[in-house]
């Protein structure tokens, strides 16, 4: 009867012992270029804008034509208040359909 061995259990992950301690290829040699530490560092961009790329939404207008009309995103902008975003959206009333390009408060839009 021939040796057999034990079923692999295939839930577990092989782990090897031991390293790599040799040195490393590909830019590593010391005193070329400049090292790491002493690189510029870009700052963290926690209050950029959001994508520039046009998007459809629904815009909610002034009292007099409340909407909700449809539009596009054309740029944004951060104000004091908050986001605005500048928007091109069209109101039709009895027939006649008006655009109007405006800076609209983000909370009066919604994606389309």
């Amino acid at each position: 009867m021939a040796h057999r061995s034990p079923p692999m259990d295939v839930t577990r992950t092989i782990v090897r012992r031991g390293g790599h301690n040799e040195r490393l290829a590909g830019g590593m040699i010391p005193g070329r270029g400049v090292p790491v530490r002493d690189r510029p560092v870009a700052p963290l961009k926690t209050d950029a804008a959001p994508p520039t790329q046009v998007r459809h939404c629904w815009v909610t207008g002034p009292t007099e034509d409340p909407g909700p009309w449809p539009g596009l995103i054309l740029k944004w902008r951060k104000s004091p208040t908050g986001w605005l975003a500048l928007v091109v959206y069209a109101i039709t009333a009895e027939a006649v359909t008006t655009t109007v390009q405006t800076w609209v408060p983000a909370g009066q839009l919604r994606p389309a």
